[in-house]
């Protein structure tokens, strides 16, 4: 109930930081509430997949030049196929890039 009323908070004030709503109203620590380990999860998860792709796409010129087409790249990293397609069009060798 208490975390609820501090969320609360949080969104009727949000021109005021959380150092200054926790002064203001004699708040725990906002980073003990299960608002903040949720977000900071979610965000955390968020940044893996982001990191997850980024390190795939960064293979897809090597796989290029290793003769794999765009297709199977795609589906090999998992990748959606659209995303392959512009690493590929961006890539030194892109020319040589195939499909199918």
């Amino acid at each position: 109930m208490v975390e609820s009323a501090e969320t609360i908070l949080f969104y009727k004030f949000p021109q005021f930081s959380t150092k200054e709503l926790e002064r203001m109203f004699n708040l725990v620590d906002f980073k003990d509430t299960a608002v903040y380990r949720e977000a900071f999860s979610e965000g955390e998860a968020e940044g893996e997949k982001r990191g997850e792709k980024k390190g795939s796409l960064n293979a897809v010129p090597l796989l290029l030049e290793g003769g794999f087409s765009v297709e199977r790249i795609a589906e090999t990293l998992n990748l959606d196929v659209d995303d392959v397609r512009q690493v590929a069009a961006l890539a030194p060798s892109a020319k040589g890039a195939r499909s199918g």
